[in-house]
């Protein structure tokens, strides 16, 4: 004689009829399953995925290294001027995707950078940044902005700058993603 227990309602369904838990196991789908399955995660195919801890007990966080070169540049011009002059230059490599521009820029008096891209000479105006009494650095991050370098010829990224009327050290430090 067998004395099976009988299953009692944990969980309501969308209906709001009482239902029973299911059996779920990592790896299953989630799809037809009535359960409670503490921090829990569908993978890309829509199956359970319990998260893995590490060592120290601790979810695992993939920070996965990014598919490209990353290129930085720093320059000081140490006497300052009142006329453009050119920091931070990175070469960039003919139809390469560059993006992930971040930088900083600083300056003790008054001054004007420009984040330029020289493409076969011809310079483009991506950005400018005034720094002034109160606010001598300033950072930029520019995670959305994405292009691809020309063809043919020069191809740079560039931070050019001057001081508004009394020079002052001019610094620049630019970095860039290459895919």
């Amino acid at each position: 004689m067998a004395d099976n227990r009988v299953s009692f309602p944990s969980l309501e369904d969308a209906s709001g009829i009482g239902a029973p838990l299911t059996k779920s196991e990592a790896g299953d789908a989630a799809s037809g399953k009535v359960g409670s399955v503490a921090f829990a995660f569908k993978d890309s195919s829509g199956n359970i995925v319990l998260p893995q801890l590490t060592a120290a007990g601790k979810i695992l966080v993939d920070s996965e290294a990014s598919n490209g070169i990353n290129l930085k540049n720093r320059a000081e011009n140490a006497a300052g001027s009142l006329t453009v002059i050119t920091l931070s230059n990175i070469t960039l490599t003919v139809n390469k995707v560059y993006d992930e521009i971040k930088g900083v820029v600083s300056s003790r008096k008054g001054a004007i950078f420009q984040l330029i891209q020289n493409d076969n000479a011809v310079e483009t105006v991506l950005a400018d940044f005034i720094v002034d009494a109160g606010q001598y650095s300033f950072m930029f991050d520019f995670g959305e902005m994405k292009f691809t370098a020309g063809a043919t010829g020069t191809q740079e990224l560039k931070i050019k700058a001057y001081n508004f009327d009394k020079v002052s050290a001019l610094r620049s430090t630019l970095s860039c993603l290459e895919t």
